[in-house]
């Protein structure tokens, strides 16, 4: 793919702007190179999160602060901006060309409001200005965009991307230039954050904040787990909004994935995480570890994060670490005796929940001289309070590994009652070991109990997918439309299916044989046959008066209706039947267009010259009042057709034998 044109605006290459994010003035008179320490996101990553969604998502403009009037008026604009173009690729180059000529880039951060609308009456902003305002306007022409903000290499700056027919751009309205190349704009812009994407999975929310970023949680556990994907992108980053939610304090553990690197102001990021026992970390993972329950970066040189509820009241800094976050322990206020190696070097202010604490710490040592300037209890390292474990005295480390190994378990899938036993189990072993003094005997009880529950979670429900469709198929059933001689059979298998949905402990062996008898069921139905011709002929026959018809006709008739009655009483009769229900539709249907009127008796024959009278048929004075409905008027018609060729073929043999004689 071709760069399409950039060019860089004036603004953005020369003065002292006040671009930084989080408040940091940055000052430069040329390219600097991006180098904000704390964003660390690519566009590759952001990319590939943007196709992991639907674009169209993107078309909203909650993201900008403006109100419907102020949109309308923008769009007006933008309408007429584009007027001339045709597709969406040509639009957001219009925009793009006109946002970067109308605005005056403010060099010295005079506005204060950097809204799209402020920015399009007054023609004068920021780089946030020019990116509201393009999205402002991209949004009213329903071309999909979003905001992000991030470094450049002339400072911190914000700009667009837009979905035309070929997928993402890149659009720097500030600096008047679209990009399509991905490796070749990461050269000079580097995302921080996007404010636009908010995407649901499950019970976890997600966004772009420095990586593929964890930014809300839906559920209601108290523990986390956090997701290591986001669709098919890896989860890289925990943003800032996470560690605000209203849960917080509720939360008694946290698991990262492998794929977790970035987590922004991590040295107060768990402030709020007052619940927080432990937090666990995938083997696996390059940037993170845990031991016992306590954050460090993965080569143990900083410790990051110590949990609020942690209950210990004794800890030793491992004699890696060098360097202790701000307020690491601040809010943790069981500690109060701590070892700090000579290896720590750096350490963070506010470190302790209280001065009711003591520091063990070589004289001389960094640890040394920061209790002296804070005016801590400073003791020697030898006099730390040894913990060995002597005869009889309770040992709780077997039980503490596993259960922050328990921790990291999900019990998606497993039976409701193996769930149970695990939770349980888990509890009583998180209560055991909060107790101020278990017995040894309650802590082996609870590791035992554990470890049960642990494998307990192999038992996993079976798989009831099959059975599901099967009842939603039998549900929609309506036994009017079926016989009923085994309508009972699936009620029964549909019960039976019923109560084996809500049975959280079956397993596969359990649920298919039932799935099964309910099939068989489903398959058994039979439809009843259409007798809806029969019925209405059954009505038209049963009324009929047969006085006056031949006892040969009136017999046949008699039978056909014979058997129609007998099919109408049969609820058995399903659609298999039909060609039977059919035949006697046809039969009674014949049987009454076959009923036949009987014979006068006659005196004389009637001379051939004269027109015989239709003696063959009943006179109309002589026809039953109640006169077959189906097939009589059609019969009879014929028969007067026959009678009138009848006598007009015999009057012209008269007329023949009179010219003969004469």
């Amino acid at each position: 793919m071709k760069l399409h044109g950039r060019q860089l605006a004036a603004g953005c290459m020369a003065g002292v702007l006040a671009l930084g994010l989080g408040g940091t003035g940055i000052s430069f008179a040329q390219s600097r190179g991006m180098d904000l320490a704390h964003i660390k996101g690519s566009n590759q990553e952001l990319v590939a999160m943007l196709e992991q969604t639907n674009p169209e998502t993107y078309v909203a403009h909650d993201d900008i602060i403006i109100t419907q009037p102020q949109f309308e008026e923008i769009g007006a604009k933008a309408v007429e901006v584009t007027q001339d173009k045709s597709s969406d690729y040509e639009k957001v180059v219009a925009i793009k060309d006109w946002v970067n000529k109308h605005i005056a880039y403010d060099y010295d951060n005079s506005v204060k409001d950097q809204n799209a609308y402020t920015a399009f009456i007054e023609g004068e902003g920021i780089c946030q200005a020019y990116s509201n305002l393009t999205k402002a306007m991209l949004s009213y022409l329903e071309i999909p965009c979003i905001l992000v903000n991030g470094d450049s290499a002339y400072g911190g700056h914000a700009w667009n991307m837009a979905y035309v027919e070929d997928g993402w751009i890149f659009v720097d309205s500030t600096w008047g230039a679209i990009y399509d190349n991905v490796d070749t704009f990461s050269k000079d812009h580097k995302p921080y954050f996007s404010d636009s994407l908010y995407q649901t999975v499950g019970d976890y929310a997600f966004t772009y904040h420095n990586g593929v970023a964890v930014c809300d949680y839906l559920g209601s556990e108290t523990h986390w787990d956090i997701p290591d994907t986001f669709y098919d992108v890896p989860t890289t980053a925990l943003a800032p909004k996470l560690f605000n939610d209203e849960a917080a304090d509720k939360i008694q553990s946290i698991s990262f994935p492998e794929t977790l690197k970035n987590i922004d102001n991590i040295d107060y990021a768990f402030d709020s995480f007052t619940s927080l026992t432990q937090i666990t970390v995938d083997q696996d993972n390059p940037y993170f570890t845990a031991q016992d329950g306590v954050l460090y970066d993965n080569d143990i040189k900083e410790l990051l994060v110590y949990p609020a509820a942690a209950t210990r009241t004794q800890f030793q800094i491992p004699d890696t670490v060098t360097t202790l976050g701000e307020c690491v322990f601040r809010e943790n206020a069981a500690l109060k005796d701590i070892l700090i190696p000579p290896s720590v070097t750096q350490l963070g202010k506010d470190l302790f929940h209280s001065k009711d604490v003591t520091i063990y710490a070589q004289a001389g040592s960094a640890a040394a001289q920061y209790a002296t300037d804070n005016g801590l209890t400073l003791k020697d390292m030898d006099q730390f309070p040894q913990t060995p474990t002597p005869p009889g005295e309770v040992n709780t480390t077997l039980l503490e590994k596993t259960v922050a190994y328990a921790l990291t378990l999900s019990t998606d899938g497993v039976t409701t009652s193996a769930k149970k036993a695990f939770e349980q189990a888990l509890a009583n072993a998180q209560a055991v070991l909060a107790k101020e003094n278990p017995t040894q005997e309650e802590v082996n009880a609870a590791w035992d109990a554990l470890l049960e529950g642990i494998w307990g979670l192999g038992i996993t429900q079976g798989d009831k997918s099959t059975l599901e469709q099967l009842i939603t198929k039998a549900e929609s059933m309506v036994e009017d439309k079926y016989v009923p001689q085994y309508w009972g059979m699936l009620e029964t298998a549909l019960e039976e299916a019923r109560t084996m949905m809500d049975n959280g402990d079956a397993l596969d062996e359990d649920i298919q044989p039932v799935a099964d008898n309910l099939l068989n069921a489903i398959l058994a139905q039979r439809l009843k046959a259409n007798k809806e011709n029969l019925e209405d002929l059954l009505g038209k026959a049963e009324n009929m008066d047969l006085e006056g018809y031949t006892a040969e006709s009136v017999a046949e008739f008699q039978a056909a209706l014979a058997a129609v009655q007998t099919l109408m009483a049969d609820e058995t009769i399903s659609v298999d039947d039909q060609d039977t229900v059919d035949a006697a539709a046809a039969r009674l249907a014949a049987a009454m267009d076959g009923l036949t009127a009987q014979q006068p008796q006659e005196s004389e024959k009637p001379e051939a010259s004269q027109t015989p009278e239709a003696t063959d048929k009943p006179q109309a004075t002589q026809k039953p009042e109640q006169v077959p409905q189906t097939g009589d008027a059609s019969q009879l018609t014929a028969m007067v057709g026959v009678l009138l060729t009848s006598a007009t073929a015999l009057g012209g043999l008269t007329m023949a034998r009179k010219r003969r004689n004469g």
